[in-house]
């Protein structure tokens, strides 16, 4: 969860799944987490915690424990709603152990 109650963010997402581990990207992201999630359904949702029309559910084929990568930044004020802010994101996420 990446809390952002005193903002006005407009995210642009980049959702990568991968076999295995990715390599890093090659341009550098200001700000990067890493981590790992459990899963026992294939499923996950990438969504607001307020349950936004906008949120996704990703389907990720099996169960089992998985590696992700999350860079993101915030680069811009929006042109027509100055208000809002721009954030870019790449998420990646591979499978690390599957249950046996």
């Amino acid at each position: 969860m990446f809390f952002c109650a005193d903002q006005l963010p407009k995210p642009r997402v980049t959702l990568q799944q991968w076999a295995g581990e990715p390599a890093r990207p090659s341009s550098q992201w200001p700000r990067t987490y890493e981590g790992e999630f459990t899963v026992t359904t294939s499923r996950v949702i990438l969504g607001c915690l307020t349950a936004a029309p906008t949120d996704v559910v990703v389907d990720l084929q099996v169960t089992g424990t998985f590696g992700i990568r999350v860079h993101w930044e915030a680069c811009e004020r929006d042109a027509i709603e100055e208000d809002w802010l721009v954030e870019h994101w790449l998420i990646q996420g591979w499978p690390m152990r599957l249950p046996e």
